[in-house]
């Protein structure tokens, strides 16, 4: 049988119950109404009728003796006006009680009434035809008819009372079979519900909560679950398709249970191969993988470390907590700078990576973060390569500035006309020597400089400097170049502005670097400022032209090594100037970056933290 068989004919059964209550209490409930109306309409109005009839008579009897005793004339005369309402009201009632008569004897006992009454009532009218004294011997006999007359009403009375008094004992009667029966069919009732009430909803909620229970091992990747369910209905399918249904996951994880491990041992051996370092952390910072390399560079075993929470091995190991350091940041590298560490006895230089490993949220669709890699790539060679590069541009340059310097010399001694007269053609000869000699100069003092940023041999002397100074003194060395273009200089500096953090001489070089760009680019007549403000906890300088400004595509490039953007200018170093700028600005603690639009202008703008 089906469960939606099973449910309406449960329904069906608690339905007639409920019906069949309901049809006994409503007959029941039905005759105890009719008995009640039965009761008020024949013998309750009876009652009302004679209680007022008995009213009227001793109202009617009253008033007549005091009539009849008060006036001692021989000549009638008039009666109480309450005679008069007493006759009527009797005459009413009796006329009502004659059209009411329900029970058995009343008929008798209503005409034996209208009888005595009608006597009763003649005699009075005979007795007011009469003098007083002679209506007085009438009394006796009008008395024999008030008593009779009263005794009829209260037969009359006497029968209704008795009736209410038998059709009461049939409401009583009526009542408790009522009782009876709605309590038997009550009982019958609870015995028929019960069963299903305390049968049924386990019924269908223990299926459930078996299925809840077996869904929720499955989610653990227990395939190896079973419903018990026997019955033929739907939950009996249910249990049937389920079993099936867990029989096809143990087949599925049986067949890609080998490819997976054969899977896993490769992705293992490929990262204990690895010749870098490689370290792997799930959402929670836990250490989950740990290839050699690192093993060797931390000087952890693996077992000492993976599951682990990273930043409390960090604690221990200063070289893990320079590895983990930026994971909030979510940054590549340490500010582009390699590692040092030494293995044995030998400095060796390694380059650290962090990557962010991402998952889709089956419910939200958005990537969210399910760990990082770190990867330590060994650059020692290349470390070693660029050192030497270093070293033989620094070489180079230190060589060359000897015999710039002669020529130098020489140029000047030839322009002095104590030596001799030079002819135009001369003149110019020596001019464009003399231009590409301060070119070549510029050059390997530009090499020079980034040798040293290169070799880390930069030496700066923090102190406490006033912005001012930085600004004037730059537009002081610049002042020429600036006057034989007729630019406009502005300089827009924030009054009471702090002091900043820096090495004055390096920031001048930076900011002559700056000007001196924007001089070139800027045409005559032309406009450049130069400003100065306190921001949050550190002073932003910048130097803004009017020049043909630069693409997007080469704002990030510019700040590269041997990068010039703009081949139509003539050319007076190799590109060095801003990659050193950076260096420097950076090793000052401070930012540097461009803003700049076609067509507009630029403006370069660094900062350094207030001192």
């Amino acid at each position: 049988m089906k469960i939606k068989t099973k449910a309406s004919l449960g329904i069906s059964v608690l339905a007639a119950l409920i019906i069949g209550i309901g049809l006994v209490s409503t007959f029941f409930i039905y005759r105890l109404s009719d008995v009640s109306s039965e009761i008020i309409k024949d013998n309750y109005i009876s009652i009302e009728y004679c209680r007022d009839m008995l009213k009227s008579l001793d109202n009617i009897q009253q008033s007549y003796i005091l009539y009849a005793f008060s006036n001692e004339d021989n000549t009638i005369k008039k009666i109480s006006p309450d005679y008069q309402h007493a006759v009527e009201l009797f005459d009413k009632r009796i006329k009502e009680e004659e059209n009411n008569i329900t029970e058995v004897g009343e008929k008798e006992a209503v005409a034996a009434l209208r009888t005595s009454c009608e006597d009763y009532f003649s005699n009075i009218k005979a007795a007011r035809m009469l003098p007083i004294s002679q209506s007085r011997s009438l009394l006796s006999q009008m008395t024999v008819n008030y008593n009779e007359t009263r005794n009829n009403i209260i037969a009359i009375l006497n029968i209704n009372l008795g009736a209410i008094s038998r059709k009461n004992n049939v409401a009583q009667k009526t009542s408790d079979e009522a009782i009876i029966y709605v309590s038997i069919i009550g009982v019958l009732s609870l015995f028929i519900l019960l069963p299903i009430l305390f049968n049924f909803p386990g019924y269908i909620a223990n299926p459930i909560i078996e299925v809840k229970e077996k869904i929720k091992e499955i989610s653990n990747r227990n395939y190896d679950q079973k419903l018990t369910i026997r019955s033929k209905d739907e939950l009996g399918e249910m249990a049937e398709e389920f079993n099936k249904m867990t029989d096809k996951l143990q087949e599925y994880q049986r067949s890609n249970y080998a490819e997976l491990m054969t899977e896993k041992s490769r992705v293992d051996s490929i990262v204990r191969n690895l010749n870098e370092g490689l370290i792997l952390l799930d959402e929670d910072y836990k250490i989950k993988v740990l290839n050699p390399v690192a093993s060797e560079l931390l000087g952890l075993e693996p077992q000492e470390i993976l599951e682990k929470y990273a930043p409390d091995i960090a604690i221990k190991n200063d070289l893990f907590r320079e590895l983990i350091k930026d994971l909030d940041e979510k940054k590549k590298g340490t500010n582009g700078k390699p590692l040092r560490i030494t293995i044995g006895n030998e400095e060796n230089f390694f380059h650290k990576e962090i990557f962010k490993v991402q998952k889709e949220n089956p419910e939200t669709k958005l990537k969210e973060t399910a760990g990082f890699i770190i990867s330590l790539r060994n650059i020692t060679e290349f470390k070693k390569l660029d050192l030497a590069k270093t070293n033989f541009i620094a070489i180079v340059s230190h060589e060359l500035k000897t015999p710039i310097s002669s020529i130098s010399l020489s140029l000047k001694l030839l322009e002095d006309e104590r030596i001799g007269n030079l002819n135009e053609e001369q003149k110019k000869l020596i001019h464009l020597v003399k231009d590409e000699a301060n070119r070549l100069s510029k050059i390997t003092g530009e090499l020079l400089d980034m040798s040293q940023v290169e070799s880390g041999n930069i030496k700066l002397q923090i102190e406490s400097v006033n912005p001012s100074d930085i600004i004037r003194i730059s537009a002081d060395v610049m002042s020429t170049h600036i006057r034989a273009k007729n630019i406009s200089l502005i300089q827009d500096i924030s009054e009471s502005l702090s002091n900043v953090k820096a090495d004055l001489e390096k920031t001048v070089w930076v900011m002559t670097n700056l000007l001196a760009n924007a001089i070139r680019y800027t045409p005559e007549n032309g406009k450049i400022t130069i400003s100065a403000h306190r921001s949050l906890k550190e002073v932003q300088f910048s130097v803004e032209d009017t020049g043909p400004g630069i693409e997007v595509k080469n704002k990030e490039k510019i700040f590269q090594r041997f990068v010039q953007v703009d081949s139509s200018k003539q050319r007076e170093g190799v590109g060095l100037g801003l990659a050193i700028s950076k260096e420097f600005i950076q090793e000052e603690g401070g930012r540097i970056w461009v803003e700049s639009e076609l067509g507009v202008g630029s403006k370069f703008v660094f900062t350094l933290p207030a001192a």
